[in-house]
């Protein structure tokens, strides 16, 4: 921030990116639908640290901040510690290719549990929307897709999306053991000819692990962002595959 301040004197607006971390996903179940001006819960949080930064830096500048709270982002990238629909493109494949049913490795609960996700080109564009309209100066949004939807629900579907049956509910690390397909995954790159990219950056398997691992309801409220005029929402299941089909044409998953 300071050094855009001193070499530009065009800076408008910061759109500052944070998450469901802000109200406790990290820490267990906490209160939802959540709200913007929910209390935060104990410290230490880095996106409190930097949303203090910017209220306290801003006070008196010309320029102004929003503050966008999306969830889980699902879209096409590489070596993002956060990027499910990799973890799932990854582990399905893999499991595809091993001739194994595609079973769920978090939780039961979390099988069960309502989930929420936000589309990246989605959040692209409401980025864009925030930072060019003078009423959304200085006011805080959850950004979601709007819709929500249970793993019980779409895991079959993406069995069958895969071309592979779906198997009952097997709770595993995949941060200790989808490592261990190093080999499978150097074999697939070969044999369907993807993008050679190294087997670390694949997928985030602990990202993985912590969706999965969620047994309790994740739930933002954007009526907020609704009312200010941003009314985008899409289908997640429709998004999720419109990925996955993404991945394949760019030859990331087979």
């Amino acid at each position: 921030m300071k050094a855009v301040e001193e070499t530009s004197n065009s800076l408008d607006r910061v759109i500052l990116m944070q998450g469901a971390k802000v109200y406790g996903v990290h820490l267990g179940k906490f209160k939802t639908p959540a709200k913007e001006n929910d209390p935060r819960h104990l410290p230490p949080n880095f996106y409190y640290n930097q949303e203090d930064f910017l209220r306290t830096h801003q006070k008196g500048k010309s320029w102004t901040w929003t503050i966008l709270r999306p969830d889980v982002v699902a879209g096409v990238s590489i070596g993002n510690p956060m990027s499910i629909a990799m973890v799932l493109g990854v582990y399905a494949s893999i499991s595809k290719e091993l001739a194994l049913p595609l079973r769920f490795p978090g939780k039961e609960n979390a099988y069960k549990a309502l989930v929420q996700f936000t589309d990246a080109s989605l959040l692209a564009r409401a980025s864009e929307w925030v930072a060019l309209q003078k009423h959304t100066a200085l006011e805080v949004f959850n950004i979601t897709n709007g819709d929500l939807f249970r793993w019980e629900d779409l895991w079959p579907k993406l069995a069958q999306y895969f071309k592979i049956d779906a198997g009952p509910i097997q709770t595993i690390s995949l941060t200790e053991l989808m490592p261990l397909q190093k080999e499978t995954w150097a074999s697939m790159v070969n044999k369907y000819d993807l993008l050679q990219t190294p087997y670390e950056k694949v997928a985030a398997w602990p990202f993985g692990d912590f969706v999965f691992g969620c047994d309790y309801d994740v739930i933002s409220d954007t009526t907020k962002i609704k009312q200010f005029g941003f009314h985008e929402v899409m289908d997640t299941e429709k998004e999720l595959f419109a990925v996955m089909d993404e991945l394949k044409k760019q030859k990331l998953i087979p």
